[in-house]
């Protein structure tokens, strides 16, 4: 995570001096972006004041660092967006981030000494280390994957079946809500359906 973190940060300072040089333009954000935005900055504004009366101030800054490296990737976001393909860069990278933590999950279960050393449990949790945060990503994955099939692309099916064997295999409940919940939304607004 630090090297992850120091990296985001040199980055955004870079963005910081392009845009003051005018060399990156300035996004304006529609709601969803102010909402994203605030609501990140707030979480991050929160972890940092729960430090006063946190009994273990290690934890809570171990947080606060993730927090700001989370509302690094907010602002690195908004800036691609900015730019003439920016979205579809975005989208792209996504794709290719959420869609290796599938493969890599999958491959953990097809081959056990690529996993994590320890105590073996019944829920499938790596390569993120955590079976609900692996699947809210395996949820990521499913929409993406079935927003690349309905171009008639082979890999996202494969992406969206491979989400989907990673979600059940994490027997994350919530996960699995928020799969089905995104899923019904994309088909609610997409104009691009199966």
């Amino acid at each position: 995570m630090l090297v992850v973190g120091l990296a985001l940060a040199a980055t955004v300072a870079v963005i910081a001096v392009g845009v003051c040089l005018g060399r990156i333009p300035v996004v304006k954000p529609g709601r969803a972006g102010w909402c994203v935005a605030g609501g990140a900055s707030l979480l991050t504004l929160w972890i940092g004041c729960s430090l006063a009366w946190s009994i273990t101030a290690d934890v809570s800054w171990d947080w606060l660092n993730r927090t700001l490296v989370y509302l690094g990737f907010v602002v690195l976001g908004a800036v691609l967006a900015g730019f003439r393909h920016g979205r579809q860069a975005v989208v792209a990278v996504l794709t290719l981030v959420v869609a290796a933590v599938v493969g890599w999950a999958l491959l953990g279960v097809v081959v056990p000494s690529l996993a994590a050393v320890g105590v073996r449990i019944g829920r499938l949790s790596e390569p993120v280390g955590y079976w609900n945060g692996l699947a809210l990503l395996a949820s990521t994955a499913l929409v993406l994957g079935v927003a690349i099939a309905s171009s008639r692309r082979v890999g996202g099916l494969l992406l969206a079946y491979g989400a989907i064997i990673v979600l059940l295999m994490t027997q994350s409940r919530g996960g699995l809500v928020v799969g089905v919940v995104m899923l019904a939304l994309w088909l609610r607004w997409s104009a691009q359906r199966l």
